[in-house]
């Protein structure tokens, strides 16, 4: 692998980490939905990264990493994430799983596009 493709993935990890970390925060001490988390991870990965577009690149997957990590907690009902199966949202069922991955991947795109060019 060269140094581009070591550094995109070491900053999706990046990314996916703080992303996962605010989450766990956010919904089970302060019991709010992950509104910063995942814009805050797509904002390390894109610090991570150099350029506008790599790092909204890098944001865009560490979101949709991130949301599918969230909507497979939210599935297995594992606790992880505890707050976010409030009974309100057990109603969407599936259309709750898509629609947190878009969140995910827009809010750390958006957050990666900022970070990246910040750093450029």
């Amino acid at each position: 692998m060269d140094t581009e493709t070591k550094t995109f993935w070491i900053s999706v990890i990046a990314g996916v980490t703080v992303m996962l970390a605010f989450a766990v925060v956010f919904v089970n001490i302060l019991k709010f939905v992950p509104f910063i988390g995942p814009f805050v991870g797509g904002l390390a990965a894109g610090l991570i990264r150099r350029g506008l577009l790599s790092g909204g690149k890098a944001g865009l997957v560490s979101g949709l990493v991130g949301g599918l990590a969230v909507s497979l907690d939210y599935l297995l009902g594992t606790g992880f994430l505890q707050g976010a199966t409030i009974p309100e949202v057990i109603p969407l069922g599936s259309s709750f799983i898509i629609m947190s991955i878009i969140y995910f991947a827009i809010l750390a795109f958006i957050g990666g596009a900022i970070g990246g060019w910040a750093r450029q």
